[in-house]
This record gives C-alpha cells, sequence and structure tokens, in this order.
C-alpha cells in the first residue's frame, strides 16, 4: 500500500540514516566508508539492498585495514568494540528515538561518569531497556578529542584533577543527546 511505503520513507528515516552514517565515518574514518560505498555500490549496482548489506561492506573493509596500523591508525586508539559492524548500527536503526548520553564527575573530581537512556518526553524512558553501542566523543579543556565505546548503560572514566570542562559529541557527531551535570 502507498501509505505503508511513504510511512517507512519519511525524513525523519532519511536524516537518522544519514546522521548514523556520518557518525559511523567519524569513528572510523571517511576512508572507511567510502571504500565500503564504492564496494557496494559495485556489488549491488543493478539490485537493491538492505542495511544489512551495508554494514557487511563495512565490516570488511574494517578487517581488511584494522590489521595494518599503517591503513587505519586511529584503530587502536578507537577501542573498536568485539562485537560486529552490524551488531552496533542494528540497533541504531530497529530501536526508536536516540539516546541522552548524561555526563556527570565523579565527587573526587578524578572521574567522569557517563550513561545513557533512551530520550522521550515522558520520564520513563529506562523502563523500555532499550540500550546502544555508543561511541562518545569528548574532550577535556579543549585539547585532545577522545572516542570511548558506551557498551552498557554506565561506565566512568579516569580524568585528571585539574579538568575544568568535559565537553561530548565533539563537533556534534553522534546521534545522541548530552546532559551534563551542574558541576561542568
Amino acid at each position: 500500500h502507498a501509505t505503508e511505503i511513504e510511512a517507512v520513507f519519511t525524513s525523519v528515516a532519511y536524516d537518522k540514516g544519514s546522521q548514523l552514517l556520518v557518525m559511523l565515518e567519524t569513528v572510523l574514518g571517511e576512508d572507511v566508508i567510502q571504500l565500503a560505498l564504492v564496494t557496494l555500490i559495485q556489488k549491488f549496482k543493478f539490485s537493491n539492498i538492505v542495511p544489512g548489506d551495508l554494514w557487511a561492506a563495512v565490516q570488511r573493509v574494517v578487517d581488511v585495514l584494522s590489521t595494518d596500523m599503517l591503513l587505519m591508525p586511529r584503530a587502536s586508539e578507537m577501542k573498536l568494540p568485539s562485537v560486529s559492524v552490524s551488531s552496533v548500527m542494528d540497533r541504531w536503526i530497529h530501536q526508536s528515538g536516540f539516546p541522552v548520553v548524561s555526563i556527570s564527575r565523579g565527587f573526587d573530581g578524578k572521574s567522569m561518569k557517563i550513561s545513557q537512556r533512551h530520550f522521550t518526553m515522558n520520564r520513563r524512558s529506562d523502563e523500555d531497556g532499550a540500550e546502544w553501542y555508543i561511541p562518545v566523543s569528548y574532550t577535556l579543556n579543549y585539547t585532545q578529542t577522545h572516542i570511548v565505546w558506551l557498551y552498557n548503560t554506565t561506565m566512568s572514566i579516569d580524568i585528571p584533577a585539574h579538568t575544568l570542562l568535559i565537553v561530548a559529541n565533539v563537533d556534534r557527531s553522534g546521534y545522541y543527546r548530552v546532559n551534563y551535570d551542574e558541576n561542568n
């Protein structure tokens, strides 16, 4: 039915899809995504694709390039998750909405807590069980940008005691909102 087709191809779906590719490109690098897209287009030039085809193409490029640090030097720094690209991205495309990532300082001032919850307009979002694999980019005092993977609901990271400012979702490349505590 035409109405069902229109519902699938809404501007929200296209906006989310394009932002997810930007997020993936920020983590893996422009060259990885471009190479995956070129091979995908060549393979499926006369047929349709599904999201799994794209994730498989990206995975193949990551697998090849991550074995050679000269070709993909950021791989060790990014601490890529031990799960497949498909496992990471399927959570983003099959769960509605997006997460809000909360950043708070530890009481000692030497750590920061990063947590996620499903962003909804009502306050019962933590009851739906939605979790994402989130590449959280952050900078301390506007110095170097770091990327960590938030696999679970919460994680803690050690930071220097003299850190004055924590900024997450650097360049707004991640498909998530950020909430900071009052001490930031």
